[in-house]
């Protein structure tokens, strides 16, 4: 039997399923990372969500993440029996390597397209 899963809760759901004794074989860098994860959305997004708040304006988190994902990738058309829809791509599926990217991308992105100050992302506390 072979696991293929992307984050710690998907490995624990699939792994109450298997019936022992097993051998499992786990490899973390197909998948990103806790630490990039916690970077992303502790200082990335979260320094363009207070540059907004200091301008009057409110978004999640959730809302900011949808927004970098359609800038950096753009939007592709689905259609299922005639209804089309516009979808932006998964960040769920990046590897390490490609989140990182992404990430980085973010970044620079907030401070030379969206003016969100650099000292912002000096905050890591809850990083």
């Amino acid at each position: 039997m072979q696991i293929i899963a992307h984050n710690k809760t998907q490995i624990e759901k699939k792994l109450d399923d298997i019936k022992y004794p097993a051998v499992v074989s786990v490899s973390e860098g197909n998948i990103r990372s806790v630490l990039s994860n916690r970077r992303y959305w502790g200082v990335v997004v979260k320094a363009i969500q207070q540059h907004a708040k200091d301008q009057g304006l409110s978004y999640s988190k959730e809302s900011l993440h949808e927004f970098l994902k359609q800038e950096k990738y753009g939007k592709k058309l689905i259609e299922i029996n005639g209804h089309v829809q516009q979808v932006a791509a998964r960040s769920s599926k990046m590897t390490d390597k490609q989140f990182s990217e992404f990430m980085e991308w973010a970044e620079a992105y907030a401070m030379t397209e969206l003016n969100v100050p650099f000292e912002y992302f000096n905050d890591e506390q809850d990083y």
